[in-house]
């Protein structure tokens, strides 16, 4: 493949995705066709199906690649979490607020059968279980501990994704880090 052919081919990709998350944030999963992603893109469907087979294609493969890098870098701040990291976790909130679109996006899909927001909670849950689970005997500890870090997790995100105009990515950090190292009594006390 040249590289121009190649250059387009991504261009092509990735205004597929962008247009599709815009549709996302305007309408219900539901209500998106085929025909509605095709023609806010300005391509035909035949260009459509050489990159997806569905639209449920589409939303799976932008919610792994932003899952991919979402737990890679949980894993990196988990890994760190006895170090001072807050310019680690800061830098990460920094970037999500770069996908922002795709985060809401990605939460507006409730009722179909593959819901983004519980896979990324499962996912996160996992990450979190496999990280710590040799450090510690009782498994069924660190399972509770990943699945109210997973929650957690996800509350978080969901709430400054609604929020983050209003609120800096360091601000998330601080209180983050507070509960993390205080608890929650000192926060709201």
């Amino acid at each position: 493949m040249t590289l121009t052919k190649k250059l387009n081919s991504e261009y092509t990709d990735k205004k597929i995705r962008d247009c599709f998350i815009q549709l996302l944030l305007e309408k219900e999963y539901d209500e998106i066709t085929i025909s509605s992603i095709t023609k806010r893109c300005g391509i035909n469907r035949t260009t459509f199906y050489l990159f997806y087979s569905s639209k449920d294609e589409l939303l799976m493969d932008i919610c792994d690649v932003f899952l991919d890098w979402y737990i890679n870098n949980l894993v990196e701040y988990i890994a760190k979490i006895s170090e001072d990291n807050r310019e680690s976790l800061k830098k990460t909130f920094d970037e999500l607020a770069t996908k922002a679109d795709v985060v809401k996006a990605m939460f507006t899909i409730k009722g179909s059968s593959y819901n983004p927001y519980i896979r990324m909670q499962k996912q996160i849950e996992e990450a979190i279980y496999a990280t710590i689970k040799d450090n510690f005997e009782d498994k069924n500890k660190v399972s509770l501990f990943s699945k109210y870090y997973a929650a957690n997790a996800m509350a978080t995100v969901e709430w400054w994704i609604l929020n983050y105009k209003n609120y800096s990515s360091a601000y998330v950090v601080d209180i983050i880090l507070l509960c993390v190292n205080e608890g929650i009594s000192k926060i709201l006390r």
